[in-house]
């Protein structure tokens, strides 16, 4: 598995952010990989600033990290430079330096290298499945590749609200080609 499939969305962009910066590059409404404030865009992943403010300080993020040799994870992150605030048979929570997330991550007992922030419900799960790569060049990359046109989509579900806003296009026009409502002795 390649290092970067074991992050999540926003750490990609953040790495992202610290790779361009310690090329000397400006990273766009940033003072660096950590700034003192938000950066524009890391406004989707968040809430409020903060929220954000919660997750990124101090040049580290705080994470979730998935393992399969706790104690070698546990000596792996304090080398590094960070700090654990708590830990089960499989996770650990803590800080990490942003420069050292890759280091964590190349780690072959680490199986996922998550931020630890707000959930936030995706019906777009689609990068999972394709292994597309998420940053600000996402759009360029695949968009006009992968529009979604012509694809039909069956869903079994045990409470579905075919008037959700979720499932009408920008007009308002409900995107639902067809659905049933099955029915147990008059229980739906």
């Amino acid at each position: 598995m390649s290092t970067l499939n074991k992050f999540d969305h926003f750490l990609i962009v953040l790495l992202e952010d610290f790779a361009a910066e310690s090329q000397g590059k400006p990273v766009k409404g940033s003072r660096g990989a950590t700034p003192t404030s938000m950066p524009a865009h890391h406004g989707p992943f968040f809430s409020s600033e903060q929220a954000w403010a919660r997750v990124v300080s101090d040049g580290s993020v705080r994470v979730v990290i998935e393992t399969r040799a706790v104690g070698k994870t546990l000596e792996l992150i304090k080398q590094c430079g960070g700090k654990v605030e708590g830990a089960t048979a499989r996770h650990i929570v803590g800080r990490v330096p942003v420069s050292a997330l890759q280091r964590v991550a190349d780690d072959p007992d680490v199986l996922l290298v998550h931020s630890d922030r707000e959930a936030h419900p995706q019906l777009n799960c689609g990068n999972a499945v394709t292994n597309l790569t998420v940053g600000r060049d996402t759009i360029v990359r695949y968009y006009e590749r992968i529009l979604g046109d012509n694809v039909l989509i069956g869903v079994i579900d045990t409470g579905i609200d075919v008037e959700d806003a979720t499932f009408t296009d920008n007009a308002g026009n409900s995107r639902i080609v067809a659905y049933k409502i099955m029915e147990t002795a008059g229980i739906p």
